[in-house]
């Protein structure tokens, strides 16, 4: 009796043991197929896919950056564009400048309610806005 049992115990222990490694293996084999999954995703990404029945082509890495070295090639246009704005907003804040400080001096000669006054340069820089650029501008505000 105990050589069945001595037996049925080393069964249970090579069952337990069988089964604690095929659960490993079967651990190892879904983390390699994950692993796997994820760079055939990154591969897919980077050369592209092409155009299947109701999905769309997905370009690869190469197109999309020549995509956007084409659009920063003619984005400089839009920088030089802006750097011709920004100059032109400078001198502008320079006209404004010399004419409050030109009022600054004025104000306490003229007798004339402050609303007026701010209304006269907010027309004068209109002006000169209007002349500068042919731009529209904003209708002055309400006093």
């Amino acid at each position: 009796m105990s050589d069945v049992g001595a037996i049925l115990t080393d069964a249970a222990s090579i069952a337990i043991a069988g089964g604690g490694a095929a659960g490993l293996v079967g651990w190892i084999i879904r983390k390699a197929w994950l692993g796997l999954a994820r760079v055939r995703r990154f591969l897919d990404d980077y050369e592209g896919t092409p155009a299947r029945p109701g999905i769309p082509e997905r370009p690869g890495v190469m197109t999309r950056l020549q995509s956007i070295d084409h659009r920063l090639a003619n984005g400089d246009l839009r920088f030089e564009a802006l750097d011709e704005r920004n100059t032109l907003l400078d001198q502008r804040h320079a006209r404004v400048d010399a004419i409050l400080a030109h009022l600054a001096e004025e104000m306490p000669k003229n007798g004339r309610p402050m609303t007026e006054k701010v209304d006269a340069i907010y027309r004068y820089i209109q002006s000169l806005d209007a002349a500068a650029d042919p731009a529209p501008t904003p209708a002055s505000p309400e006093p």
